[in-house]
């Protein structure tokens, strides 16, 4: 049986430099499981959160619109002029509620907002439901090599501007 807030479509919201804590809580919790498959910290474990708050580049999805728990967040930036998805994370008891799809949801339109065409992301190989999952939502890997010490996965997604036909049918 499902309560009330596994139903509920989390409220996203750009993060607060309050939030701080709870975004590294919830990279420690999704992370920590992988450093003895990779031998190390995962990279997102080690990300300047404040910083990227700063930047207003941080995404959090939460129980509810006023004080919800912060159930997971999403860093977008931009490097070299090609954007990225840098960090996504949930809260291993919020994982499986649509709360990552949410929060690509939102990094999404902050991008087409600014007319990014396509975004990348890369994981660790040994992050195999990462694996899976961003090819179900629409990336495709692009290379494989090992950086920095890490086996590293890289990913693109194509954003597909809508239009709308002489019909009046939304497409994209």
């Amino acid at each position: 049986m499902t309560s009330d807030d596994e139903k509920k479509q989390p409220f996203i919201r750009l993060a607060m430099t309050t939030d701080v804590p709870a975004i590294k809580l919830i990279a420690r919790k999704s992370f920590e499981r992988y450093v003895p498959l990779i031998g190390k910290l995962p990279a997102p474990m080690n990300a300047y959160f404040s910083g990227h708050v700063l930047k207003g580049t941080v995404f959090i999805a939460q129980s509810e619109k006023k004080q919800g728990s912060v159930l997971g967040y999403a860093i977008v930036l931009q490097r070299d002029g090609e954007w990225l998805l840098d960090n996504i994370a949930v809260s291993p008891e919020a994982q499986g509620r649509g709360v990552g799809s949410a929060l690509i949801a939102a990094c999404k339109t902050f991008l087409q907002k600014r007319g990014v065409q396509r975004y990348h992301l890369n994981t660790d190989e040994a992050m195999e439901q990462n694996l899976t999952w961003y090819p179900e939502i629409g990336f495709v890997e692009m290379a494989r090599r090992l950086e920095d010490g890490f086996s590293r996965i890289y990913f693109t997604k194509e954003m597909v501007p809508k239009s709308v036909d002489c019909n009046g049918v939304i497409n994209g």
